[in-house]
């Protein structure tokens, strides 16, 4: 049976990973980065929404790792906030919230949230296809 838990660590690092010590400094070192401090990667599986991952991510730096991550799984991934998937809702993931999804089979594999239109620019700069 595969686990998700060890692919995704196998790609984009281990769980619980961080990407600096001080969130301040990243973000004022990377101003056009969206960055995801204590991030959760959920996968549908079964009819349900299951937590494989959590720790930080810089979707600008990570897009193609998530690609990547949804074509192993065979599925789509979405990432969320820390509090959409923690205390009340760790059984059950507020995945309407998601900040990005990925599929690797869709035109588009990296998807933002159309609530974080802040974030529209910087995903719009992102290529749409890894190797296109």
């Amino acid at each position: 049976m595969i686990n998700p838990t060890e692919i995704i660590s196998s790609v984009i690092g281990y769980e619980g990973r961080m990407i600096s010590f001080s969130k301040s400094g990243y973000r004022r070192d990377h101003p056009e980065n969206i960055v995801i401090f204590n991030a959760n990667i959920i996968q549908k599986i079964d009819g349900r929404y299951e937590k494989i991952w959590f720790g930080d991510l810089d979707i600008t730096l990570d897009y193609e790792k998530l690609i990547q991550i949804s074509e192993l799984l065979d599925t789509e991934i979405f990432v969320l906030h820390e509090m959409d998937c923690r205390f009340d809702n760790e059984d059950k993931p507020n995945v309407m919230n998601f900040v990005v999804s990925s599929f690797f089979n869709r035109n588009s594999p990296i998807e933002i949230n159309k609530s974080f239109d802040t974030y529209y620019k910087i995903i719009n700069g992102i290529p749409k296809r890894i190797n296109a």
